[in-house]
């Protein structure tokens, strides 16, 4: 669920003017489709274009099938304990807009905000109002809770995809 808050809106669309916009949602699946769009009339601030059917073959190659995301994983993983960025749990701030960071979390995380690319393999729980700069992968359990007044941004992207790890 994405919650009734308007302090909260969801957006596709590109705050420099840059580029078109894109959906707010997009799914893979037709039969979550309908599921997105019910839930986007609970009173959410979600802006045009509010959910797109994605054919598999558009996402990223790691988020084509579930091995492939698994390696993804493991890679991910390696290259975290090589720059002393792994955790199997996190609380906090992932990086800053002046430094940004690469954060793996094996694990579940509470994230306050921060800048660059985060990883997480359990539950993520924006506390309070997280401010992110960059790209959130929840990859795994793919749970993400939103928990505070909801005025934070994330000014980037987040995937969720939910697979068995092993």
């Amino acid at each position: 669920t994405i919650g009734n808050s308007n302090a909260k809106r969801y957006s596709g669309h590109d705050w420099t003017g840059t580029r078109p916009a894109l959906p707010s949602f997009v799914v893979t699946g037709p039969q979550d489709l309908p599921v997105v769009q019910d839930e986007l009339t609970k009173g959410s601030t979600v802006e045009p274009e509010q959910v797109r059917l994605l054919p598999v073959s558009d996402l990223p190659e790691f988020l084509q099938t579930a091995p492939n995301a698994r390696a993804f994983l493991s890679y991910m993983q390696s290259i975290s304990y090589n720059l002393g960025r792994y955790y199997t749990s996190y609380s906090g701030y992932a990086g800053t807009s002046a430094a940004p960071q690469f954060t793996f979390v094996n694990g579940d995380c509470t994230l306050d905000g921060g800048a660059g690319l985060l990883l997480v393999t359990g539950r993520l729980i924006m506390n309070g109002n997280p401010n992110f700069d960059g790209i959130i992968l929840v990859m795994g359990e793919g749970y993400v809770e939103r928990d505070g007044a909801g005025n934070g941004n994330v000014l980037g992207t987040i995937y969720v995809a939910r697979f068995a790890r092993s």
